[in-house]
């Protein structure tokens, strides 16, 4: 069984759902181009719609209730976790876990804390987690029944938002003192305050958000967005599947009953992290997101597919409708995304017709070559700069992906003069274990530990776990040359295993914001040995670093902090987090020559100074704390102006410091934010000063480096 890291990404709250379909080159044709309205406000604004806001029957009705087919696995998991997880969790015994599931399936179903009353809540506590065999954890109709109750409400919520949008005839007043607490805020809304009564605020912040982002629209408009975002809603609702609940319900049984990190994949999803942890897919060559309106978007075009070859479809054109043959038509609207990517993805070398909706009010129709290609972002990408007539390297690869260190090893070794590298792991999520300790090879001593390991099985000794280090075993390290590794809160997993190590070692300096703390490795087991039912991710294991720290919650803390906008949630976030811990150390020697005292110091003095003296820094770490703030406000505006400024800034600081970058290095500048965002997604050149700081103080490194050996 190969051991595998969960990458983070997947269980952070995303807003919207992005799907990648990414081929090769083919040739996409503009098969038609008219100008045309950019929604019917007529289908849209009628009273006859409100017929759409009720739930189906078969949801509604006493049949609701899970197959007989769930009831194998459902019994199967809590013996796999009882056997393998690493604190042999018993999920389906006591109140303490019962409790935690039925909380973490309240925070999927209802993560705003707006459908469900206290008083509800409270009864749900009562009826389904007490005893020493709680229901919620022992009976799968509990998942079904909870599930119900929350249509309900939501479709009660839809319901009364779509009466208030409907009525309002015109603009009303947008500069409301409303506000919204942010979900981790949030509790859960007293029986005395109804549905009706949160119904006007989330109508407001559904119409402000559709004016702000259709700035061309008139009101008639920006009530039928929103209208129709509410019937996809209920309509996604009415469509839900047994599959769909179990999936939801059984998630949280391991999520709440044992840690943060395990998951639970139906049959159809099982193929989900292997897919994730490619480097090659098939499609047409784009990325969609599914907004919360019901519309589907394109959010990228990849560099090298037919879409970006050909220039038909362009980043933010909308999907209206799809069709295999240019002749029958499905429109979107109807649609789920998994459906909408079923009908687009396909055979390679086949056609499929796009209908799109581009903000310049035209509507277009493209035909594209289905087929695959490598994804460019993923795999590595090193670029050299030249200072002082030596050359220096940076390397960015998306993920610890199969085949990465022999990929590194090849980039580095076609290129021998290198002084010094940066790798740059921000953002990178992790992936292959065995690929973290393959890179690790290129740059410490063969045979060196680079972490240590507690599992399921480790004997427990007090407080201290006994573990075993981790070794490895390959060519002599290629790369001699000082090293430096930047990091934010993005960095997860395998990340965190490699900078964690050249930390210890004293191998390279660390640069950049503390990491992300997830220090604990997720196992994929089949729930069943010889029928398909779905498979659920166990994490076995703790990672520690040679110390005998962990990064579990704690991350990496970088040697020289540099300010990084990062909005990501950290692993201390996250609902259910295993707790860290401390072992032995293991035996190791650290380098005395590539980090010491006093290379550490000069550095910091020297990126201490440049940050002084650079005309860009103190309004980039304004900004970034002006952004900061806003994403850390326990609640948002129901404001139309206040948002509209805050959107008008973010956007204003993004495209000025994009030309500027952009005259001092020859490159095209755009007049606005939306040209600017429809630039190649291969392109991703752009202001950067982290990277242009960890560039100069790489080559102050190797200056000091050098004068010390």
């Amino acid at each position: 069984m190969k051991t595998k890291l969960i990458l983070t990404a997947i269980f952070a709250g995303l807003s919207s759902a992005s799907f990648m379909l990414m081929p090769q080159a083919a040739n996409a044709v503009l098969v038609s181009k008219t100008k045309s309205p950019a929604i019917d406000t007529n289908k849209y604004l009628r009273n006859s719609v409100m017929s759409n806001f009720v739930l189906n029957t078969n949801i509604s009705g006493d049949s609701f209730k899970p197959d007989n087919e769930f009831q194998y696995p459902f019994r199967q998991i809590p013996g796999i976790y009882a056997n393998n997880h690493f604190l042999h969790q018993r999920l389906n015994e006591g109140e303490p876990l019962a409790r935690k599931v039925l909380e973490q399936y309240l925070r999927v179903l209802d993560p705003g804390k707006v459908l469900f009353t206290k008083q509800e809540v409270e009864n749900l506590y009562k009826t389904y987690t007490t005893g020493n065999h709680p229901l919620i954890t022992n009976n799968l109709d509990t998942g079904w029944k909870i599930y119900q109750l929350y249509a309900r409400h939501l479709t009660e919520l839809n319901r009364l938002v779509a009466e208030y949008v409907l009525s309002l005839n015109s603009e009303p007043n947008l500069d409301t003192d409303m506000t919204i607490t942010k979900g981790d805020y949030a509790e859960f809304r007293d029986e005395g305050v109804t549905l009706a009564d949160v119904a006007k605020k989330y109508a407001l912040r559904s119409l402000i958000a559709v004016k702000i982002d259709k700035p061309k629209f008139d009101w008639n408009q920006v009530r039928a967005y929103v209208m129709r975002g509410l019937i996809y809603q209920q309509n996604t609702l009415n469509n839900t599947r047994s599959v769909d609940v179990y999936g939801k319900f059984v998630d949280s049984l391991v999520k709440g009953g044992a840690d943060a990190h395990s998951a639970f994949y139906p049959p159809e999803d099982s193929n989900t992290m292997a897919e994730h942890l490619s480097s090659s897919f098939y499609g047409i060559g784009v990325g969609i997101t599914a907004n919360s309106d019901g519309t589907f978007v394109i959010a990228s075009i990849i560099k090298g597919g037919p879409s970006e070859k050909q220039g038909g479809i362009e980043k933010d054109d909308e999907i209206l409708a799809v069709s295999q043959d240019g002749k029958n038509w499905v429109n979107a609207d109807t649609l789920l995304m998994p459906s909408l990517i079923k009908l687009i993805k396909g055979k390679e070398n086949t056609k499929v017709f796009l209908r799109l909706y581009s903000k310049d009010g035209f509507t277009k129709v493209v035909s594209i070559n289905r087929g695959a290609v490598k994804q460019e972002d993923i795999v590595v990408n090193l670029k050299k700069y030249t200072k002082d007539g030596k050359e220096y390297g940076v390397v960015k690869f998306g993920s610890f992906y199969q085949g990465l260190s022999n990929d590194l090893y090849k980039a580095l070794s076609s290129n021998p003069n290198l002084e010094g590298l940066i790798i740059d792991l921000r953002g990178n999520t992790g992936g292959y274990v065995e690929e973290a300790q393959g890179i690790s090879s290129i740059f410490l001593d063969q045979f060196s530990p680079i972490m240590q390991v507690t599992n399921n099985r480790t004997q427990v000794v007090g407080s201290t776990r006994n573990s075993r280090p981790v070794s490895f075993s390959a060519k002599p390290y290629l790369f001699n040359k000082p090293i430096i590794v930047l990091i934010d809160a993005g960095s997860a997993s395998a990340s965190e295993i490699f900078s964690g190590a050249v930390q210890d070692y004293r191998r390279g300096l660390i640069m950049g914001d503390k990491s992300f703390g997830k220090g604990t490795v997720q196992a994929p087991i089949n729930i069943s040995d010889f029928t398909n039912d779905g498979l659920t991710y166990v994490t076995i294991q703790i990672f520690f670093r040679v110390t005998g720290k962990t990064t579990q919650v704690n991350g990496v803390t970088p040697d020289i902090q540099l300010p990084i906008l990062t909005l990501n949630k950290r692993e201390v976030d996250f609902f259910n987090a295993l707790k860290p811990e401390t072992i032995n150390a293991a035996k190791y020697t650290p380098y005395n020559n590539f980090v010491s005292k006093n290379i550490l110091t000069q550095l910091t003095n020297v990126q201490q100074e440049w940050s002084k003296t650079h005309p860009d820094y103190s309004k980039y770490v304004s900004f970034i704390n002006r952004i900061k703030t806003e994403n850390d406000r326990k609640f948002e505006y129901v404001n139309y102006t206040k948002r509209l400024e805050f959107q008008k800034y973010y956007q204003g600081q993004i495209l000025q410091n994009y030309n500027k970058w952009a005259k001092e290095n020859n490159k095209p500048s755009y007049s606005s934010y939306e040209e600017l965002m429809k630039r190649n997604i291969g392109d991703k050149d752009g202001p950067d000063l982290a990277l242009d700081m960890s560039k100069d103080l790489l080559v102050e490194y190797v200056k000091l480096w050098n004068q010390k050996k």
